[in-house]
């Protein structure tokens, strides 16, 4: 055939072809492999060559082997979906590198039973991939097929005109080191194996000793612990050598580099030594990479000569890009730097790459920003309990599957505006290396969701603005909230078993410790409210003050002959009655205080001259919020909430374990949704006002269940990607934070959150039948302590326990033998959460 003809592609197993995004697998489906198709229900037995061509690789494991054929198209048959996890034990291989086959041929033969025995798809994948470059069409004949049968042509591209010589003439790559050289996708790092660096390739069975430059050209960057060395070549590929994995962490006690940045260097000269002896002693692996770090923008083609090695033997060609016929000016440089601080992609078409020397968060971070179009496509950046949350300037500049498949990232979510990167427990991290990062960036746009038109939508529209206020005021002091829940209930169990006394020193010392946030809640609540609303956060926290002001707290438990709803007119102000509320320990006045503030402000701003603003801006508007709040809108704010919290509880009142049972099964969900952020803030006011809520207790064996049911999926699955998501899933949910668990694990695979729903059933439903109640913040099994009584040890602890022990052994079980097993891992479904209202601070 000539280079230009069609391949003829057989089935390499029988069963019915399908297209390759029906593949239960999305990196197949996705086409991020290469174009091709899908054989299901195969039979098993024998495996022949899809193509006539040359077996380039041979996997280890055996369930893929590559295959090129003479019009330069690279075929692989990946045999099941997953399988490289069984080590090799249901095929069988008869061909190794180098052989030539013929299409139809016998290559091997596949086991069936063990394959769907360890829990694993025999779904069997043929693709071309070196699709982007080679391929021009694939026609594949779908439906069923027999052994050896023709299923498809490939068409490879007409080569074009040769390049000029001078301008494509591809760069010699040497080995750096002696070894075994492997595919990239081989290297024991998901970072270098998943490419995310650029293309390239492996070396193992290293025996250490010297390191020689792998390409000749000029040394742009030298790691400080030496084990990084990045080369730029005339062609402007840049290359970067790194010598072993995680290295980094050695401080560079295994490397001498004998080269500085700046040298001029000859391909096999020698640039340094590599001790293995001090890295594996450290535990750490010998395998070096090769990557040209500029791939996508300048690298058009690498071959690589796999197999055994010498030190400085050709074993690559790599191939740059041939320029525009005429570049942009920006471009006449056809290089950057490989350089020790962070890079970024201007205009001038700068080339990237992620620093060698940044580890753990650091290169999280990096790549994070990466994706998403680089630091000059981000306006602002923050972050809640569990995400980093993103104003980008074009989301389309950013990489949902990239950022997504991040070791790290659990999730990527995008509303309001914001491009939510969901990390778990760790984002406090994670944000803190994303801002050191990006530097300062632009404010906040504001928000630019169309209005509505309709009185339902005026309805719709405002409720999630709500939401989005409370939760933007709520966020960032939740973890006050539970840290004093959690001094409470120590100070409690030191009551309780006689440790301190009510009268002592001590006691009164903790007490300040647990009541102080609660009590000047309204200072906390008000500086974050304004933020989210535009105000000045520190004249609305001086507002709370002022709410909060010994005097007015007294004066709010004076009596009056008169009233109006229920409430005494037991102040005045300049002869005008008023209810003076007490509003220590409250949430909503205070928001409504800073939407005033808000108002007031800018209004302020306006007619006051710019050399009085200083003091007469804050002056006045202290002045006439705290008056609106404390004479008009804060009495109507406390007797409607108060009035909610009654309802509430009369609600729950009228049979507690319906109420628990239902409350139970069912509020997870509203976390979906976000409508939880209007019952937390309820729960707080509760707590703050009573000393306790009923409510909250049910919410706390809610957490337990789908700890339970995440736990299940951990000591479950073999599979070491959902290992490392549940485990730490687990332990935030019970340490009350369920984020991870449910968007993580137990909504992508949807039996897990149904059987942790059930679970929260039987844990509600205890709760309320035997009454518990809670006098902390703090749910989940972290929350014990607010489990204990002030007064004493009662039934409610006992209760929380074996609520506890209900709902989490309740979801563990029926996930075990019902809600999950490692195949649906393939199935999974996209979780995206509805987030009502805009949570972050406004642009001023």
């Amino acid at each position: 055939m000539t280079a230009d003809s069609p391949d003829t592609v057989v089935a390499p197993v029988a069963g019915r072809i399908i297209d390759i995004t029906e593949i239960p697998d999305p990196v197949f489906a996705g086409k991020s492999m290469g174009e091709g198709f899908g054989i299901l229900d195969t039979p098993g037995g024998d495996v022949v060559a899809p193509v006539s061509g040359k077996v380039m690789m041979v996997a280890k494991t055996g369930h893929a082997v590559g295959i090129t054929t003479a019009s330069g198209l690279q075929y692989l048959v990946h045999l099941g979906i997953d399988t490289v996890e069984l080590e090799g034990r249901p095929f069988t291989i008869t061909v190794s590198k180098g052989d030539e086959v013929t299409a139809g041929e016998k290559i091997g033969t596949m086991d069936n039973a063990v394959i769907e025995e360890a829990g694993k798809s025999t779904a069997t994948v043929v693709i071309v991939t070196n699709t982007k470059k080679k391929l021009d069409s694939l026609d594949v004949d779908y439906g069923d097929a027999d052994l050896g049968q023709e299923v498809a042509r490939a068409h490879p591209k007409v080569a074009a005109a040769p390049k000029p010589a001078a301008e494509n003439a591809p760069d010699a790559v040497v080995a750096p080191v002696a070894g075994r050289i492997i595919d990239i996708t081989e290297i024991p790092d998901p970072v270098f194996a998943g490419k995310s660096m650029g293309e390239g390739f492996g070396i193992l069975d290293t025996p250490g000793g010297d390191v020689v430059a792998p390409v000749s050209g000029k040394v742009m960057m030298v790691a400080k612990t030496g084990h990084a060395v990045g080369i730029t070549t005339a062609s402007g590929l840049q290359y970067l050598v790194h010598l072993g994995i995680d290295t980094v962490e050695l401080e560079g006690r295994p490397f001498t580099i004998t080269v500085s940045k700046g040298d001029e260097v000859t391909a096999g000269e020698k640039i340094g030594t590599m001790d293995n002896a001090v890295i594996e002693e450290a535990g750490k692996s010998t395998a070096t990479v090769v990557i040209v770090t500029n791939t996508k923008k300048k690298l058009d083609s690498l071959d690589v000569d796999y197999g055994d090695a010498d030190l400085g033997q050709e074993v690559a060609r790599g191939t740059a890009k041939v320029k525009d016929p005429a570049p942009a000016a920006a471009e006449a440089e056809p290089s950057s730097e490989p350089s020790s601080e962070v890079a970024t992609v201007g205009d001038g078409g700068v080339a990237k790459q992620r620093p060698a020397e940044l580890t753990g968060f650091d290169a999280l971070a990096w790549d994070i920003i990466d994706n998403i179009g680089g630091a000059e496509n981000v306006r602002s950046v923050t972050h809640c309990i569990t995400r980093v949350r993103f104003y980008l300037k074009d989301e389309g500049k950013a990489d949902d599957a990239v950022v997504a498949d991040l070791d790290g990232v659990i999730d990527v979510v995008k509303a309001g505006g914001q491009y939510q990167v969901v990390i778990g427990p760790e984002v406090e991290n994670v944000y803190n290396a994303i801002e050191a990062q990006l530097g300062p960036t632009d404010d906040a746009p504001e928000d630019v969701r169309e209005k509505p038109t309709t009185a339902v939508g005026w309805v719709k529209y405002g409720f999630s603005e709500l939401i989005g206020v409370i939760t933007g005021s709520m966020i960032p002091i939740i973890g006050l909230l539970a840290a004093s829940g959690i001094i409470k209930g120590i100070l409690s169990l030191l009551l309780t078993f006689d440790v301190i006394t009510d009268d002592s020193n001590t006691f009164q010392i903790i007490n300040a410790m647990s009541d102080a946030v609660f009590f000047f809640l309204p200072i906390f609540v008000g500086f974050t409210a304004a933020r989210r609303l535009g105000a000045d956060p520190i004249i609305v926290a001086i507002i709370g003050g002022v709410l909060t002001y010994p005097t007015l707290v007294e004066m709010s438990n004076s009596g009056a002959d008169s009233n109006i709803l229920g409430m005494p007119l037991n102040s005045d102000f300049f002869g005008i009655p008023f209810h003076m509320a007490s509003y220590s320990y409250s949430i909503f006045p205070i928001i409504v205080a800073a939407w005033v503030a808000s108002i007031v402000e800018p209004w302020l701003k306006k007619v006051i001259p710019a050399i009085l603003r200083m003091i007469f801006v804050p002056l006045l508007e202290v002045i006439i919020v705290s008056v609106v709040i404390l004479m008009v809108l804060g009495p109507v704010v406390m007797f409607i909430s108060t009035g909610i919290a009654t309802t509430i509880q009369a609600l729950y009142d009228l049979s507690p374990t319906i109420s628990g049972a239902v409350i139970g099964a069912f509020y997870q969900s509203l976390v979906i949704f976000g409508l939880h952020w209007a019952v937390i803030p309820l729960v707080a006011q509760d707590i703050a006002a009573s000393g306790n809520s009923y409510l909250n207790a049910i919410i706390s064996s809610t957490m337990v269940a789908q700890g339970g049911a995440v736990l299940a999926v951990f000591i479950k699955t073999k599979l070491e990607k959902i290992k490392s998501l549940s485990g730490p899933a687990a332990i935030s949910a019970f340490c009350g934070i369920t984020e991870p668990a449910m968007y993580g694990v137990n909504l992508k695979y949807g039996r897990v959150f149904i059987m942790a729903s059930i679970g929260g059933f039987v844990g509600g439903l205890l709760t309320g039948l035997f009454n518990v109640n809670m006098w902390g913040f703090t749910g989940s099994l972290i929350g014990f302590t607010s489990f204990v009584n002030p007064d004493g040890l009662d039934f409610s602890f006992w209760g929380f326990l074996i609520a506890s022990a209900a709902a989490l052994g309740t979801a563990f079980v029926l996930t075990w033998f019902f809600g999950f097993k490692d195949s649906d891992v393939e199935a999974e479904r996209t979780v995206k959460k509805v987030r009502l209202g805009r949570r972050d601070p406004v642009a001023k």
